[in-house]
């Protein structure tokens, strides 16, 4: 796949060289070549302490800002990785040679971008997929192309407006699906086959897909300004069996203000019309369990407003339980008095 994404690394360095980054961080950038070339592969905390410099989202430590540099540019590649922490390596030692050295056109690497995103939806909306501005071939052509030569298919689909595509290797997968609902037995559904989905799920990654076969409205607020978020900044999609039910907004806490240790919070709780939370509660609490582990995290509260609904006092109740099998584990209800600034709850509805 290395030949097909090179693009991003080439105009990326391009970037670089050309507006100064490259000038303003070379004599880290130099340090940071030869010592990964005379050591191997080496993370930031390696080359100790450096004055901060313009990067990226903010002040950033020039030998990182060096090391992310050169990766972005393709002249050093990720070696591993350990929670936040990167080693960067040189790409000969990491990648065959034949990989490196081969080369494909630029118009190549786009359709293979172009096509790939399709996979990563399966079924796409006529503008679902991203189409990059700096892209010389443009959607219609790239569309054009791909349905010609069959890697692409265009559909219809009785009751939704419009254009939908699918990759034309997964065709069997529709002609399946339209198989599997076609007479009188169809699969149910287990409503507590919960997942709590990313915002950039590839699931609800294409909006108007989502809204069309989901009945699902969903934006991302992270970037909403606060006094005109509806739910929160971070709120996660509850999809159980076959539908979407509801979503939620969680919040790892540290614990350093309160002096009681790091805990995973549900600061809102939202369901969805029609949606039955009792069906789900089983589900969500062990997605929840998971959520936290992933996190590293043991403890959990929620506030009381939600806790005395009666969907937050049965979820409380069933995360209380799932305690007994991880004696680490803990649940607790938040004061009225705690400290405010949390994403206010909406009841349940």
């Amino acid at each position: 796949e290395l030949p097909y994404y090179r693009r991003p690394a080439d105009r990326r360095r391009e970037r670089f060289w050309s507006d100064g980054t490259y000038k303003k961080l070379k004599r880290w950038a130099d340090t940071v070549m030869q010592r990964i070339t005379a050591e191997g592969a080496l993370s930031a905390a390696d080359f100790g302490p450096s004055k901060l410099v313009d990067w990226s989202w903010g002040p950033t430590p020039a030998y990182r800002a060096a090391l992310e540099m050169l990766a972005n540019s393709g002249l050093l590649f990720l070696a591993r990785r350990e929670g936040s922490i990167r080693w960067f390596d040189l790409a000969e030692r990491l990648v065959p040679r034949n990989v490196l050295e081969r080369r494909v056109s630029e118009e190549e690497q786009i359709e293979h971008t172009f096509l790939a995103r399709h996979r990563d939806l399966g079924l796409a909306s006529a503008n679902g997929v991203w189409v990059q501005n700096d892209w010389p071939l443009k959607r219609k052509e790239l569309v054009t192309r791909l349905t010609a030569r069959g890697a692409l298919d265009e559909i219809e689909i009785e009751g939704l407006d419009g254009v939908w595509r699918i990759p034309g290797a997964e065709r069997f997968a529709l002609e399946a699906a339209v198989r599997a609902t076609t007479g009188t037995r169809t699969a149910v559904a287990d409503p507590n086959a919960v997942a709590l989905l990313s915002p950039l799920d590839p699931l609800i990654h294409d909006r108007k897909r989502l809204e069309a076969l989901y009945n699902f409205h969903y934006r991302w607020e992270i970037y909403t300004p606060e006094r005109k978020r509806e739910y929160g900044p971070y709120t996660l999609p509850i999809h159980a069996g076959d539908r979407f039910v509801g979503r939620i907004q969680l919040r790892r806490d540290k614990g350093e203000k309160r002096g009681t240790g790091a805990a995973l919070v549900i600061d809102g709780l939202w369901w969805e019309r029609g949606a039955k939370p009792r069906n789900h509660l089983d589900g969500l609490t062990r997605a929840i369990r998971a959520h936290q582990r992933l996190l590293g995290l043991s403890a959990g509260r929620m506030p009381r407003e939600i806790a005395e609904r009666s969907d937050g006092k049965g979820l409380f109740n069933k995360l209380k339980r799932s305690d007994l099998a991880d004696r680490r584990a803990a649940v607790a209800i938040d004061h009225p008095e705690d400290p405010a600034g949390k994403p206010k709850s909406e009841p349940a509805r």
